[in-house]
């Protein structure tokens, strides 16, 4: 349901940190919060202008092309803007035309940019040639990482991570870590380790609010998926003292009223992200939301929302999609197909939503939604009315979401997919098994569900 991760790197290089490495011998001493410059919703277009204007004055100097690519997505990820990540692309594509030559960043910049667009074959691409540039560049060999880990490159990621131990020793190392452990089903361990980035992100006096924020954001996410979810409200709240026009969590606070069963706080933090970057899932829990109150107008407009969010991917259909289309991305395929599938519309063009997204990144969460709307498609009465194929497409969803579980991944969405879908093909002893694990991991996503 939740839109997926992007990179810790770029935020941190963005707000013109540096790592400080932490002395192993100082790593059992006690954290002590630090002063982080305080969140200002103006400072990223203030950046956005300055560094238009350096460009304007000088465009021939591929640095400043860089540092307004840099400016251009900081300033788009404030709002999940998909101007902003376009704009950082030319900018950092200029900066390379006019040098490539010791300028690494710029490839990794544009890498960030491709990434924010949901374009990860091109963001692998420009991240490789920034390390044929320069080999070994930290920066570079974590945000590939990143991109390893939303292709589905297990293998490649957890390669990566092994060969620096160095990055157990700062927060933005220590969250590839938890994200490697969460993968394999460690979440005890994810969570340790996520909690030991978030504090000594506070220790940093050089770190900002916005990027401290961050840290607690992707904990309480954590947390959440795990079914802590007073510790995991802590973290949002913590997030949002932080950084008060944080989109990232206000939909971590909407999507956890949900699981709370609290409908008017489901609709009041969603209508603040609204304002700010509207997330399809969300949207589609406000309209639950609204329905449960009796607000049948309310729920009217979020579904009509959600269409109009999604317009362009209803507009392709269901028709092929061509290689050129992979690089016209719809960032909220995935989120889409799981609203439709969920919500029984539309069946057909959730599972082609899903298609669109497993051509793009073959990680665990692609197979996943991949066999939720084909599950769902083959449950539709239409469906079966017109095919005699049904049970084909019941082994197909099977074949997807057992990909989606070849990790051993603690997540109760997918246990949860894969006891359905095995319900449907008669596999009791399974579903059994899979519910019972959804039901472990995180009873509160069961619960919703179930009622839903």
């Amino acid at each position: 349901m939740m839109k997926p991760t992007l990179s810790i790197l770029a935020l941190l290089a963005l707000g013109a940190l540096v790592f400080n490495t932490i002395p192993r011998a100082q790593a059992a001493a006690p954290l002590v919060k630090a002063n982080h410059r305080a969140y200002d919703p103006h400072f990223a277009l203030a950046e956005v202008a300055f560094n238009e204007a350096r460009v304007k004055r000088d465009p021939g100097g591929s640095i400043g092309w860089r540092q307004l690519a840099s400016a251009y997505l900081a300033a788009g990820r404030e709002s999940d803007s998909q101007v902003f990540a376009k704009k950082a692309e030319a900018a950092a594509m200029k900066s390379l035309e006019l040098r490539r030559e010791q300028n690494s960043s710029a490839s990794v910049i544009l890498s960030e940019a491709l990434m924010e667009q949901h374009r990860f074959p091109d963001a692998l691409k420009a991240c490789n040639e920034s390390l044929a540039t320069e080999p070994g560049n930290d920066f570079a060999e974590r945000t590939l990482t990143d991109i390893y880990f939303e292709l589905g490159k297990y293998e490649e990621a957890r390669k990566l991570i092994g060969k620096h131990a160095d990055w157990n020793e700062d927060p933005g190392g220590l969250a590839l870590i938890a994200r490697q452990f969460e993968l394999t089903g460690r979440s005890d361990e994810a969570l340790v380790t996520l909690r030991k980035a978030t504090e000594i992100a506070e220790s940093h006096y050089d770190y900002s609010a916005t990027t401290v924020s961050w840290f607690h954001i992707k904990y309480g996410d954590l947390l959440a998926r795990n079914g802590q979810l007073a510790q995991a409200e802590a973290e949002y709240s913590a997030g949002l003292t932080l950084n008060s026009g944080s989109w990232k969590a206000l939909a971590g606070m909407a999507r956890l009223k949900a699981l709370q069963k609290d409908p008017a706080a489901v609709v009041a933090f969603g209508s603040k992200l609204n304002a700010i970057a509207p997330m399809t899932d969300v949207v589609g829990l406000m309209e639950d939301a609204s329905r449960s109150l009796g607000d049948k107008a309310g729920a009217s407009r979020y579904a009509n929302q959600v269409i109009s969010m999604n317009q362009a991917a209803i507009d392709a259909g269901t028709s092929a999609v061509a290689e050129g289309d992979l690089r016209r991305t719809h960032t909220h395929d995935r989120m889409f197909s799981l609203y439709l599938a969920d919500h029984n519309k539309m069946l057909p063009l959730a599972q082609h939503a899903a298609t669109h997204d497993l051509a793009i990144r073959k990680d665990i969460y692609s197979y996943d939604t991949y066999a939720w709307a084909t599950y769902r498609l083959a449950m539709s009465p239409s469906f079966i009315a017109s095919t005699t194929n049904s049970h084909e497409l019941f082994l197909e969803a099977k074949q997807s979401i057992d990909k989606a579980l070849a990790f051993g991944t603690h997540n109760a969405l997918i246990y949860y997919h894969a006891a359905k879908i095995e319900q449907g093909l008669g596999q009791m002893n399974s579903c059994k098994d899979h519910i019972a694990m959804a039901n472990k991991i995180n009873p509160s996503v069961v619960n919703y569900l179930e009622q839903h």
